[in-house]
């Protein structure tokens, strides 16, 4: 069954282990997403066409492959949920807990969770995670 839901299969231990690490992957998903969002945001800010920022940002370097998937949701600004930004934001919520319950400091992890709290309490809980490019645009 793991084979059909996915190309790679890492084995993290005991019971629970995979569940900790899919919110370590979550984090970074979440993270990447925003960040990618708020230099759009700066580029078009700046008078930069967002088609261009994007493009240039999708084949630099500093982008992770991901977001290539989520190019036309956010070009088109059409973001029917793969992930829904309200699951998004309950596993940053999750991660919070874990870093207090583990001893380790997140401010960024924080800091992420209540930007897309902030989203879902404007009416973008049933959306994609990538409308969080919708939201940090409207903010800036």
């Amino acid at each position: 069954m793991l084979e059909a839901m996915g190309s790679q299969i890492a084995f993290q231990g005991e019971n629970g282990m995979g569940s900790s690490m899919k919110l370590v992957i979550n984090l970074m998903l979440a993270q990447t997403m925003a960040v990618f969002s708020e230099a759009i945001a700066l580029g078009e800010a700046m008078g930069l066409d967002q088609e261009k920022v994007v493009n240039t940002l999708l084949n630099g370097a500093t982008t992770a492959p991901f977001l290539k998937g989520k190019k036309d949701k956010i070009l088109n600004r059409e973001f029917s949920a793969e992930f829904p930004l309200e699951h998004m934001q309950k596993d940053l919520h999750l991660v919070s807990q874990a870093a207090y319950e583990n001893g380790v400091a997140m401010p960024i992890a924080n800091l992420t969770k209540e930007i897309y709290a902030q989203a879902k309490q404007n009416g973008l809980a049933d959306a994609d995670f990538s409308a969080i490019s919708q939201f940090i645009s409207a903010r800036t």
